[in-house]
Protein backbone atom coordinates (compact mmCIF):
# COMPACT_ATOMS: atom_id res chain seq x y z
CA UNK A 1 0.00 0.00 0.00
CA UNK A 2 2.68 2.09 0.51
CA UNK A 3 3.52 2.41 -3.21
CA UNK A 4 0.56 2.98 -4.16
CA UNK A 5 0.74 6.04 -1.62
CA UNK A 6 4.22 7.45 -2.90
CA UNK A 7 2.77 7.33 -6.13
CA UNK A 8 -0.07 9.46 -5.04
CA UNK A 9 2.48 11.48 -3.52
CA UNK A 10 4.46 11.70 -6.66
CA UNK A 11 1.17 12.28 -8.76
CA UNK A 12 0.80 15.18 -6.38
CA UNK A 13 3.60 17.03 -7.07
CA UNK A 14 3.21 16.61 -11.02
CA UNK A 15 -0.13 18.14 -10.57
CA UNK A 16 1.08 20.91 -8.53
CA UNK A 17 3.47 21.94 -11.23
CA UNK A 18 1.35 21.14 -13.90
CA UNK A 19 -0.83 23.94 -12.27
CA UNK A 20 1.77 26.26 -11.63
CA UNK A 21 2.84 25.63 -15.81
CA UNK A 22 -0.97 26.28 -17.09
CA UNK A 23 -1.66 29.02 -14.58
CA UNK A 24 -0.42 32.14 -16.37
CA UNK A 25 -1.13 30.21 -20.03
CA UNK A 26 -3.08 32.56 -21.98
CA UNK A 27 -6.12 31.66 -24.74
CA UNK A 28 -4.99 29.31 -27.33
CA UNK A 29 -1.44 28.20 -25.93
CA UNK A 30 -1.50 24.74 -24.48
CA UNK A 31 0.36 22.65 -22.16
CA UNK A 32 3.49 20.92 -23.33
CA UNK A 33 2.92 17.72 -22.11
CA UNK A 34 6.25 16.10 -20.06
CA UNK A 35 7.23 13.72 -17.58
CA UNK A 36 8.13 14.58 -14.64
CA UNK A 37 11.34 11.67 -13.53
CA UNK A 38 12.76 10.51 -10.01
CA UNK A 39 15.66 8.49 -9.46
CA UNK A 40 17.64 7.96 -5.85
CA UNK A 41 15.87 11.16 -5.21
CA UNK A 42 17.41 13.12 -8.16
CA UNK A 43 13.97 14.67 -10.09
CA UNK A 44 13.96 15.75 -13.63
CA UNK A 45 11.32 16.72 -16.52
CA UNK A 46 11.15 15.45 -19.98
CA UNK A 47 8.52 17.60 -21.80
CA UNK A 48 7.37 15.86 -25.51
CA UNK A 49 7.14 17.90 -28.33
CA UNK A 50 5.01 16.80 -31.41
CA UNK A 51 3.71 18.32 -34.17
CA UNK A 52 0.01 17.74 -32.77
CA UNK A 53 -0.66 17.24 -29.44
CA UNK A 54 -2.08 13.73 -29.70
CA UNK A 55 1.48 12.78 -30.96
CA UNK A 56 2.67 14.37 -28.05
CA UNK A 57 0.50 12.23 -25.84
CA UNK A 58 1.42 9.15 -27.32
CA UNK A 59 5.04 9.61 -27.21
CA UNK A 60 4.43 10.52 -23.18
CA UNK A 61 2.24 7.50 -22.19
CA UNK A 62 4.73 5.62 -24.40
CA UNK A 63 8.38 6.79 -22.14
CA UNK A 64 6.76 5.15 -19.46
CA UNK A 65 7.89 1.57 -20.85
CA UNK A 66 11.47 3.07 -21.57
CA UNK A 67 11.97 3.75 -17.97
CA UNK A 68 10.33 1.52 -16.39
CA UNK A 69 13.49 -0.30 -15.02
CA UNK A 70 15.52 2.93 -14.84
CA UNK A 71 13.62 4.91 -12.11
CA UNK A 72 11.63 5.38 -9.15
CA UNK A 73 9.10 7.28 -9.92
CA UNK A 74 7.35 8.55 -13.28
CA UNK A 75 4.45 11.38 -13.59
CA UNK A 76 2.92 11.90 -17.29
CA UNK A 77 1.10 15.03 -17.47
CA UNK A 78 -1.26 16.14 -20.05
CA UNK A 79 -4.47 18.37 -20.79
CA UNK A 80 -7.22 17.26 -22.10
CA UNK A 81 -11.34 17.91 -21.90
CA UNK A 82 -14.08 16.17 -20.12
CA UNK A 83 -17.59 16.16 -20.45
CA UNK A 84 -19.93 17.20 -17.32
CA UNK A 85 -21.89 14.98 -15.83
CA UNK A 86 -22.14 13.13 -19.25
CA UNK A 87 -23.43 16.38 -20.96
CA UNK A 88 -22.00 17.67 -24.11
CA UNK A 89 -20.58 20.64 -21.69
CA UNK A 90 -16.72 20.07 -22.11
CA UNK A 91 -14.29 21.03 -18.87
CA UNK A 92 -10.62 21.52 -19.56
CA UNK A 93 -8.36 18.75 -16.98
CA UNK A 94 -5.15 18.56 -16.09
CA UNK A 95 -4.34 15.02 -16.77
CA UNK A 96 -1.92 13.04 -14.36
CA UNK A 97 -0.91 9.54 -14.99
CA UNK A 98 1.53 8.57 -11.98
CA UNK A 99 3.85 5.23 -11.23
CA UNK A 100 5.78 4.00 -8.54
CA UNK A 101 8.60 0.58 -9.04
CA UNK A 102 6.83 -1.72 -7.94
CA UNK A 103 3.08 -0.97 -9.91
CA UNK A 104 1.89 -2.66 -12.65
CA UNK A 105 0.00 0.64 -14.24
CA UNK A 106 -0.15 3.92 -13.80
CA UNK A 107 -2.84 6.01 -11.29
CA UNK A 108 -4.51 8.36 -12.72
CA UNK A 109 -5.23 11.93 -11.37
CA UNK A 110 -7.57 14.28 -12.83
CA UNK A 111 -8.08 17.83 -11.79
CA UNK A 112 -10.67 19.95 -14.00
CA UNK A 113 -9.32 23.91 -14.27
CA UNK A 114 -11.13 27.04 -15.63
CA UNK A 115 -7.91 28.75 -17.28
CA UNK A 116 -6.84 31.98 -16.81
CA UNK A 117 -9.05 33.79 -20.17
CA UNK A 118 -10.64 35.69 -17.64
CA UNK A 119 -7.80 36.78 -15.84
CA UNK A 120 -7.87 34.21 -13.12
CA UNK A 121 -7.01 30.29 -13.34
CA UNK A 122 -8.68 28.51 -11.40
CA UNK A 123 -8.91 24.95 -10.05
CA UNK A 124 -12.31 23.37 -10.26
CA UNK A 125 -13.56 20.35 -7.56
CA UNK A 126 -12.00 17.89 -6.55
CA UNK A 127 -8.88 15.82 -7.66
CA UNK A 128 -10.36 12.41 -9.02
CA UNK A 129 -8.17 9.44 -8.62
CA UNK A 130 -8.85 6.44 -11.38
CA UNK A 131 -6.98 2.88 -10.74
CA UNK A 132 -7.46 0.57 -14.36
CA UNK A 133 -10.34 2.55 -15.97
CA UNK A 134 -12.26 2.36 -12.35
CA UNK A 135 -13.68 5.66 -10.60
CA UNK A 136 -13.13 5.05 -6.48
CA UNK A 137 -16.07 5.57 -4.45
CA UNK A 138 -16.14 9.54 -2.86
CA UNK A 139 -15.28 8.01 0.59
CA UNK A 140 -12.19 6.42 -1.06
CA UNK A 141 -11.37 9.47 -3.17
CA UNK A 142 -11.24 11.30 -0.11
CA UNK A 143 -8.81 9.07 2.00
CA UNK A 144 -6.50 9.29 -0.98
CA UNK A 145 -6.69 13.57 -1.26
CA UNK A 146 -4.98 13.78 1.86
CA UNK A 147 -1.66 12.06 0.44
CA UNK A 148 -2.44 14.00 -3.60
CA UNK A 149 -2.10 17.01 -1.00
CA UNK A 150 0.86 16.24 0.88
CA UNK A 151 2.78 15.98 -3.24
CA UNK A 152 1.57 19.32 -3.81
CA UNK A 153 2.87 20.33 -0.30
CA UNK A 154 6.17 19.31 -1.50
CA UNK A 155 6.13 21.50 -4.86
CA UNK A 156 7.66 25.10 -4.29
CA UNK A 157 4.51 26.21 -6.19
CA UNK A 158 2.24 24.31 -3.95
CA UNK A 159 1.71 27.11 -1.99
CA UNK A 160 -0.90 28.70 -4.10
CA UNK A 161 -2.75 25.59 -4.09
CA UNK A 162 -5.58 27.34 -1.85
CA UNK A 163 -5.27 30.55 -3.56
CA UNK A 164 -6.05 28.94 -7.05
CA UNK A 165 -9.39 26.60 -5.50
CA UNK A 166 -10.68 29.71 -3.89
CA UNK A 167 -13.70 30.42 -5.73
Amino acid sequence: METFASALRFGGFALAHAAYCVSDLKGGDLLIPFAVLEQDGKQSIERFYAETQEEAIANGKASLDGFRNLLDYWAFVREGLRSVNGSDQKTDVLVVSTWAQGLEQPVILMQDYSPNTNGRFLLLGKTTVIVNDTIFAEEYQEEMRPVILEGVAAHAQGKNWKKWTAK
